[in-house]
Parts: C-alpha cells; structure tokens; sequence
C-alpha cells in the first residue's frame, strides 16, 4: 500500500505529446539563439597597408642618335639631335651641361643624365 500512496503524490508534467494516441507529433521546434552582441566590434576596421609605388621613374634622355664619324685618328664621334640643335660628341663629352657620352657604338650610344645618374642606349634612328 505504501509505493501506491508515494505514486498518487507524483504530479506527472509529461512532454506535451499526447500518450493515448498512436500518432506521433514533431516535437515543438527548439527556440531559437538569441543574439550575442557582446562580441560587436566597436572599432572601425583597420586601414589598408600602404602601396609600395617605389620612386618616380627617372625621366627619358630627349637626344636623338643619328650617325657617327671617325676620324684619320681612329676618334668615334656621334651625332646627336635635340629639337633643331644638332650636337656632335666623343665619349667622354657633356652634351647640353647635363648628358655625358658614355659609349659610341655604330648602331647605338650610351649617355647618362649626369643629375640623375641615369645611363640610357639610344638606338640609331634618322633624322
């Protein structure tokens, strides 16, 4: 008698799901997450790196190399061209205060832009 009188006292909460019936119910859906805003970043994002461009390009030799002439002494020169001004050098010679002649060959000159420190080939093209 006693383990009936401790089963009357139990108050049965049960699932929700009906237990007499033979159907079977989906479960209620689980409710959903709430939101975490504890984790918001409040700081703006952080900015991009910096770009690398390197230094300006060094600015182009406006010479033009035309021709060469050699002398009874076996001296190279070269015939330069700048707008209307016509020049004529040996290497070792500053064309314009700021252009040494570094090389003459027939079908090409080496100049170096003295401020720059800039060697650049000239191709042999007409005038």
């Amino acid at each position: 008698m006693e383990p009936m009188l401790v089963t009357e006292s139990l108050v049965y909460s049960g699932s929700g799901r009906n237990i007499f019936s033979g159907e079977m119910e989906a479960p209620p859906p689980p409710p959903p997450p709430k939101a975490d805003f504890s984790a918001r970043n409040t700081q703006p994002p952080p900015p991009p790196p910096p770009q690398h461009t390197g230094p300006p390009p060094l600015p182009a030799i406006p010479l033009k190399f035309f021709g060469t002439s050699v002398s009874h002494s076996g001296v190279r020169r070269a015939f330069l061209l700048n707008g209307d001004d016509v020049f004529i050098a040996g290497v070792g010679d500053i064309v314009q205060r700021r252009y040494r002649v570094v090389s003459i060959a027939d079908n090409s000159i080496m100049v170096e832009d003295i401020p720059n420190t800039n060697k650049q080939t000239l191709p042999r093209t007409s005038p």
